[in-house]
This record gives structure tokens, C-alpha cells and sequence, in this order.
């Protein structure tokens, strides 16, 4: 039997090697940010000092262990509950971060606008964090193997 997915997967595939493949948009998101903060020194200042990136990662991080956690026999209660709350507490970190950095940019009457693309709700930050960890996880690849 023919996978019928098979050819679009190709397609993908060749894409890929080809770098044709549109920037995802949480990619994108990151980006603006990052120029906005070339290009106002207040708002590096605070993007050094609490970085939506490497926020998205370590609240990434700390999802992938409490589910490995969750997952492995042997683990007591009181462990997943630790990981759950690193977890919880990476996440608050993360939505600090954005709030803070989203605030400094509306001080300066700069562009807004990624905020909202991020969303407002706890489920649509920690989805945009994990695709933002994933993708860098990706760029971390593809250097290595350059």
C-alpha cells in the first residue's frame, strides 16, 4: 500500500536542504524582538538581563523533565511534585520576562505588536516557548553538523 504522505514529506525534505522553508512564526516573533533591541539600547539592556529565549528554553527544559519524570517507574510523588513546581516556576519566569521586556518597549513607544502574536493566555506562551526551544535545538544542529 502507497503512503499516500510520502511525496509531500519528500517535498518538505528537499525544501529543507534547500532552506525554502518559511521561518516559523514564533521564529519570527524572536527575531523582532532582537531587532528592536539592536536598535534601542534601554530595551538590550533589559533583553540581556531577562532574555525571552533562553526563558522559552528553560521552561522547555523543565517540561521535558517532569514528563520524563512522569513517565519513569520508581519516581515518588514528591519528585514529580519538585519538577512540577520548577516547572510552574520556569513558566512565571518566562511570562516575567515578556511582560517586562513588552512593558520597556511600550515605555519607549516602540513596537508591541509581538506581544500580542505571542498571545496572553498560559497555553499560548508555553506553546510558543516550546516551539521556539525546539527550533533552537534545530539551529544548535545544524551548526554542529556544518
Amino acid at each position: 500500500m502507497r503512503n499516500p504522505f510520502i511525496k509531500e514529506k519528500w517535498q518538505e525534505k528537499s525544501k529543507h536542504e534547500q532552506n525554502e522553508i518559511p521561518e516559523r512564526r514564533e521564529m519570527k516573533i524572536c527575531q523582532k524582538i532582537q531587532r528592536i533591541a539592536e536598535n534601542n539600547p534601554q530595551v538590550k539592556e533589559v533583553i540581556d538581563s531577562f532574555n525571552p529565549e533562553e526563558d522559552a528554553i528553560k521552561y522547555a527544559k523543565s517540561v521535558m523533565r517532569l514528563e520524563r519524570m512522569r513517565t519513569r517507574s520508581g519516581v515518588s510523588n514528591h519528585e514529580i511534585e519538585s519538577a512540577d513546581l520548577e516547572r510552574r516556576t520556569s513558566h512565571n519566569s518566562l511570562i516575567d520576562t515578556l511582560n517586562i521586556v513588552s512593558r520597556m518597549c511600550d515605555k519607549l513607544d516602540l513596537d508591541t505588536s509581538w506581544r500580542e502574536e505571542i498571545g496572553e493566555t498560559r497555553d499560548a506562551i508555553a506553546r510558543w516557548a516550546m516551539v521556539v526551544a525546539k527550533e533552537k535545538q534545530k539551529e544548535l544542529q545544524e551548526e554542529v553538523l556544518a
